[in-house]
């Protein structure tokens, strides 16, 4: 026979001097079932167990107490499957607080959502002491590929002067990043002279948003041997270093390293606070950014520097370097680089003289370029331009002039028209 029902205000579990304390089941203030215990001292109800724990391939991280599933990071990172991927994706939610971790992320096709939430280097009250380490490294390892991951709406802290907020981390071959790596929104920063960033090996990564400001001058963003870097948006990145100067080549073979809208570029200590080197393949892009940051450009690849506010500009080897509708400090030019340029301006003087050769600090990439002069007086029979080659060009006037003559070269640069 069926009984009826026993009617209590709430149930105590295991009562008494049992570990882990007391555990209750009790009516919520709105009607539904409460669970309490220890650790979970707030409570969480039926249906919010019911609710974002009953998505598929959702975790939840929250600070111990808030009734999450997961108290720690790792613990969600540790709970997505091998079989995890751009097609079967995993979401952690983390929740508001600050989670003091090593972390790492080893599976592929996870995204990482933060709400209100700092990623903090496990020893970072005491830098570069016991402990120290990266705060999250992206990896390959327990035969699993990072291939896609995102990551947005983090602060992320590191304070060593050896390690990095994010280190990501391929190989010879490696495929980690190979469908993205992005970090979107995300505060990234080292407080000592480690890196904000640092991404050695591996495919696509873009930074999108957020800022690095609080980072120090003397921390350093950098991307060695990648096949697409791009920060795009980021602000105050204070030290960079994009190279792909021999090391490990990922499974694409190719470089494309991007600077886009990226205000106070370069605000570090570093001199100079902006260095590239690109032998083999790759190119590098600076577009929109302002700082005024000198650069060290090397290497045998092309650089192009387009609506920007640069400050003095050392080319060596042989990179060849097209730049317009920028500011720029001076440019000192070693090995056999070369500037393109609109509109490049001199000046000569003549002092009885029937010609002027002129020299380009910097070579052209080739002859593909017209000249205009401008005298500080009238002259007395016709001029022409002679010998144009890429290093420079001859005045040349029927009879010796005594005057000073401001030169103009034009070219036309990126398929518009002067």
């Amino acid at each position: 026979m069926a009984q009826d029902p026993l009617l209590v205000d709430q149930l105590q579990i295991d009562p008494g001097a049992v570990a882990g304390g007391t555990r209750l089941i009790k009516a919520a203030a709105d009607g539904s079932l409460q669970f309490t215990d220890a650790i979970v001292t707030g409570g969480i109800t039926l249906a919010q167990l019911a609710g974002l724990r009953s998505i598929g391939n959702l975790l939840v991280v929250g600070k111990s107490g808030a009734g999450a599933e997961y108290t720690t990071v790792q613990a969600a990172l540790d709970a997505i499957p091998a079989t995890s991927s751009l097609l079967n994706p995993y979401f952690v939610l983390v929740g508001p607080g600050r989670y003091k971790e090593t972390l790492n992320l080893v599976r592929d096709g996870v995204h990482l959502i933060g709400f209100g939430a700092t990623l903090a280097s496990l020893a970072e009250d005491t830098p570069n002491g016991p402990g120290a380490y990266h705060t999250l490294v992206i990896q390959e390892a327990l035969g699993t590929v990072p291939k896609y991951i995102t990551m947005s709406g983090f602060r992320v802290t590191n304070a060593h002067d050896a390690y990095a907020a994010v280190r990501i981390d391929g190989g010879a071959g490696s495929e980690v990043g190979e469908n993205l790596i992005a970090l979107r929104e995300c505060d990234l920063l080292n407080s000592g002279a480690g890196s904000p960033v640092r991404a050695t090996s591996v495919n696509n990564v873009i930074i999108q948003g957020g800022s690095m400001a609080e980072s120090n001058v003397l921390s350093l963003v950098m991307a060695e041997m990648c096949a697409s870097f791009v920060m795009s948006g980021v602000d105050g990145i204070p030290n960079v270093q994009l190279d792909y100067d021999g090391g490990d080549v990922p499974s694409i073979a190719t470089s494309d390293y991007q600077l886009a809208g990226c205000p106070n570029l370069g605000r570090g200590s570093l001199a100079p606070p902006v260095n590239s080197t690109l032998n083999t393949t790759g190119k590098l892009s600076i577009v929109g950014c302002s700082g005024g940051a000198n650069l060290r450009l090397a290497g045998d690849r092309s650089v192009v520097i387009r609506g920007s506010e640069v400050g003095n500009i050392t080319l060596l080897d042989s990179v060849a370097l097209s730049i317009s509708g920028s500011k720029k400090g001076t440019i000192t030019s070693g090995g056999t680089a070369s500037l393109s340029e609109p509109v490049q301006r001199g000046s000569v003087a003549f002092a009885a003289d029937l010609s002027k050769s002129v020299a380009f600090v910097t070579p052209q990439p080739d002859a593909s370029y017209t000249v205009g002069i401008e005298t500080d007086a009238g002259p007395t029979t016709s001029w022409a331009i002679t010998g144009k080659t890429a290093a420079g060009f001859t005045i040349v006037f029927t009879a010796p002039q005594a005057m000073n003559v401001e030169w103009t070269i034009h070219r036309v640069l990126g398929g518009a028209t002067n």
